[in-house]
C-alpha cells in the first residue's frame, strides 16, 4: 500500500486516483490546526482556573486557631521542591482535566501530584491507591484515603465540556 492510499484511506476518499497531493496536504493541514485549537482552548481553560486558585490564600488551622506554620508555606509558597505554588496548581488543574481526577500526596513534607495510580474503592473502609507514579519514581507502597487528597470532578469529564463549547463555536463561525 502506497503512502497516498494510506492517507486516502484515513481521509476516506472515495477514489484514491483523483485524490492529488494538494488535497491530502490541505485535510491534513486542517486537521492539525483543529488538534491545536482544540488543545488551545484545552490549555487556556486549565491556566484559567489554575490562576483563579491561585489568587487564593489557602488558610491553616490548629485547635480551631489560624497559624501560618509549615502548612501554610506549602500550600501558599511552596508545594515542593521542584514547583511554585502557581505551576503546581497549574499540573493539578490539567491532571483533573485531562483524568477527570487528581491524586496528591504528602512525601517528605512535599505534596506531589501522581502522574498515574491505580484506584482501590472500598465500601466500608477508606480507599486505597496503589502503583503511584509520579514523574520518573514508582512508589512501591501503597497509600491509604487518609494519607492522601484524592481530587475527582462531578462525573463530569471537562475534556468533553471544553470540545463542546469548541464545537459550538465552530458551528458559530461558520
Amino acid at each position: 500500500m502506497t503512502i497516498k492510499e494510506l492517507l486516502s484511506n484515513i481521509f476516506k476518499a472515495k477514489n484514491t486516483d483523483k485524490l492529488s497531493w494538494k488535497e491530502i496536504t490541505s485535510q491534513i493541514v486542517d486537521c492539525i490546526s483543529d488538534i491545536w485549537a482544540r488543545e488551545m482552548a484545552f490549555w487556556s481553560a486549565v491556566n484559567l482556573q489554575a490562576a483563579a486558585l491561585g489568587q487564593c490564600e489557602f488558610r491553616t488551622y490548629q485547635n480551631g486557631k489560624e497559624v501560618q506554620g509549615r502548612e501554610y508555606y506549602i500550600w501558599n509558597v511552596e508545594p515542593n521542591k521542584n514547583q511554585n505554588r502557581q505551576e503546581w496548581l497549574r499540573e493539578l488543574v490539567a491532571k483533573l482535566y485531562r483524568n477527570n481526577e487528581a491524586l496528591v500526596i504528602d512525601w517528605n513534607g512535599d505534596l506531589l501530584i501522581a502522574d498515574s495510580f491505580q484506584r482501590v474503592p472500598y465500601a466500608l473502609y477508606g480507599d486505597t491507591f496503589k502503583d503511584v507514579k509520579v514523574k520518573d519514581f514508582a512508589f512501591q507502597r501503597t497509600f491509604v484515603q487518609s494519607e492522601t487528597l484524592y481530587l475527582k470532578l462531578n462525573s463530569q469529564d471537562m475534556r468533553a465540556i471544553i470540545e463542546a463549547v469548541h464545537n459550538s463555536y465552530a458551528k458559530l463561525l461558520t
